[in-house]
């Protein structure tokens, strides 16, 4: 941005790096944060629905084993905000193995559970542990049923 000098230069290069903000105009940046969404709704329509069935009692129980912790990285959402929040992950997908089975489910955080589902990496058994395509291992900390 220059030599410009103004309370929104000021403001803006308090929160976003100077390296990102440096490549838009003001103008630019005004009209990315500024932008309405005049398309956003909710379309009602007819669909056939599917819907999971299976024995929740069994994930229940193993967010109390691990004490709702992420078995990969331990993050405890208790002992920071004050609340219970772990994720079950299929490790052979429920929905094309229809394995809801101890021994198919781990307790994840919200943020592994996203890595896991979006880098698909492949789980190795033997190791306990996720293989991802750029070869990074990441094995559980925490094993109490696997």
């Amino acid at each position: 941005m220059g030599d410009k000098s103004s309370a929104f230069d000021d403001n803006i290069s308090n929160q976003v790096s100077p390296i990102i903000v440096e490549n838009y105009s003001e103008d630019e940046i005004e009209r990315i944060i500024n932008f309405q969404d005049k398309s956003a709704k909710i379309i009602i329509t007819d669909k056939q629905s599917h819907r999971r069935v299976y024995n929740n009692r069994i994930i229940n129980d193993l967010k109390k084993l691990y004490g709702y912790k992420c078995q990969i990285c331990g993050m405890d959402f208790n002992d920071t905000y004050g609340i219970k929040l772990a994720e079950a992950h299929h490790i052979d997908y429920f929905s094309s193995s229809n394995n809801n089975d101890a021994n198919n489910i781990i307790i994840l955080c919200p943020n592994h559970h996203r890595i896991i589902h979006t880098s698909t990496p492949i789980f190795d058994r033997d190791k306990i542990a996720w293989i991802y395509k750029n070869g990074f291992e990441e094995k559980l900390i925490w094993n109490l049923h696997l």
